[in-house]
């Protein structure tokens, strides 16, 4: 669902994808753990795969002269990768498996994925498990899903029920 809170990442995600330019403005704050603002809160580990990377810039002097800066910029090729293991809570995170296991509902595993380029969306194969027993143990998958990692983004900015879109 749509809130206020990821309307202005759903509106970036559109212009960065529509420009194909690395943007100033980030989809995420690059200083938090977390986009707690998405819907599903995606885990810092995943900013590199969002692209979001150091970006050498030449900015112009009022001497005339030219010096080189560094900035964070947001890009649109998005690398989500095979292996890849998203859950729907900041605190499933834990560093303890048994801890993790009592503070999620869903588990995103991508089991097949490509990269996004300039000219390409890249795909993105993954399937949601649902964590009913809160136990070490299997979780019953319920879905299989495929699409580009472009939408693979935007379901994530938008929540669990546009992750379970069939496309």
């Amino acid at each position: 669902m749509t809130s206020p809170r990821n309307t202005a990442s759903l509106h970036l995600l559109q212009e960065i994808i529509g420009s194909r330019r690395r943007s100033l403005s980030l989809l995420v704050n690059r200083d938090s753990d977390f986009a707690s603002h998405w819907g599903v809160p995606i885990h810092r580990v995943f900013y590199t795969a969002l692209d979001i990377r150091p970006t050498d810039y030449v900015e112009r002097q009022p001497n005339g002269g030219r010096k080189t800066i560094q900035q964070t910029t947001q890009g649109c090729n998005f690398s989500f990768a095979d292996g890849d293991i998203i859950y729907d809570s900041p605190a499933a995170y834990s560093d303890v498996w048994s801890q993790c296991l009592l503070h999620f509902r869903y588990r995103i595993q991508i089991d097949k994925a490509t990269n996004a380029g300039m000219e390409e969306a890249g795909n993105v194969d993954y399937f949601i498990e649902e964590n009913i027993t809160k136990t070490l143990g299997s979780m019953p998958v319920i879905g299989h899903f495929t699409c580009s990692q472009h939408e693979f983004v935007r379901r994530l900015i938008v929540g669990m029920d546009a992750m379970l879109e069939v496309q």
